[in-house]
């Protein structure tokens, strides 16, 4: 059926390239440029399902039929994933030092909580593992958030409990709504999740015969500690984005670069045309783009005193990208090539 959607669109534009009357010329352009997007959107779609060879090899570089039993995919893949790997293991990558930032930080957790004989002492580990990422600005502001709604939560409970007569029935009660409540707010904000949560297990707890009191002090204190060690530790131990989102613009700007020095290079000589080196380039843009689009919106919320470029210049050069691919064309010259 996919194949057939194709064959009827090719011939629908083959038909626009020979329209008569002024604005022929066009109508056959902008079904070129058009053709051209509904050839990449669905190779992104049905490339990585293993679905590029629906797709006729008139189409450009997505692939032909005949050559499916070839799929490079799983190999790709593969190397991808080693590619990534083993770029993010040295500790010059933000991920090889979160990665040995979060070791440090869980097992000293677990050695204090055991040490000191914490009750729940779990819970701080927990915290630390839930609160401590890669960047700072995301570590800090789940650890305030969560620190913060857990205050509030155990805050909550306390005055729920006191002011409502209590027993199995409330407790139950309370308890699922609570968690009813966490799911509704987990992807909305970590503090709301914070107070949902510690009042859910305050209820629980009590359910199951511990006091308000020790399941409330618990809670509270565990989850100062541990969000307390994980923002000390990237304190310690910081991984500013902002010195890195410049790298990343770079890297962006260089594939872009090469990206465009093969399409219109296959323009100048088409003797060079080589649709899978194009397609790899243009996988490479892509790649580039997500990381500097992640490293730049990080950026902007570190101190300013930490950016290697200003904010106003970071958002400038990463939109000035944007434009080099749509606005200038770069997608409609490779959807033209074949």
């Amino acid at each position: 059926a996919a194949l057939e959607d194709w064959r009827s669109a090719d011939e629908a534009a083959e038909r626009a390239e020979h329209l008569s009357g002024c604005f022929a010329a066009h109508v056959g352009d902008a079904t070129r440029a058009l053709f051209g997007q509904l050839r990449s959107a669905w190779r992104i779609a049905g490339y990585p399902a293993g679905d590029a060879a629906l797709a006729p090899g008139g189409l450009g570089e997505i692939g032909d039929p005949h050559e499916a039993g070839e799929s490079p995919r799983v190999s790709v893949q593969f190397q991808d994933a080693m590619h990534t790997l083993r770029a993010s293991l040295p500790l010059s990558s933000p991920f090889g030092r979160h990665a040995l930032r979060l070791a440090i930080t869980l097992a000293l957790a677990t050695a204090l909580y055991r040490g000191f004989a914490i009750d729940r002492g779990y819970w701080m580990t927990l915290t630390a593992l839930i609160v401590l990422k890669p960047d700072f600005t995301t570590s800090f502001v789940r650890g305030l958030l969560r620190i913060v709604g857990t205050l509030i939560g155990a805050l909550l409970a306390s005055g729920l409990s006191l002011g409502i007569a209590r027993g199995p029935t409330a407790d139950v009660a309370f308890a699922i709504l609570f968690a009813l409540l966490g799911y509704w707010v987990i992807d909305v904000n970590w503090g709301l999740l914070g107070i949902t949560v510690t009042a859910y297990i305050v209820f629980l707890f009590s359910l199951l015969g511990l006091p308000d009191h020790a399941a409330i002090a618990s809670r509270v204190f565990a989850t100062l500690y541990g969000g307390g060690l994980a923002v000390l530790a990237m304190f310690v131990w910081p991984t500013w984005e902002g010195k890195r989102a410049g790298e990343q613009l770079a890297e962006l700007i260089d594939a872009l670069r090469r990206y465009a020095l093969l399409v219109i290079g296959a323009y100048a000589d088409p003797a060079t045309f080589d649709p899978a080196q194009i397609r790899r380039a243009q996988a490479a843009v892509w790649t580039a783009r997500l990381e500097a689009e992640t490293s730049v919106d990080r950026a902007v919320g570190e101190p300013p005193q930490t950016h290697v470029l200003p904010r106003k210049s970071l958002l400038g050069i990463l939109a000035a990208t944007r434009r080099i691919g749509f606005t200038v064309g770069l997608l409609a010259l490779h959807a033209r090539l074949r």
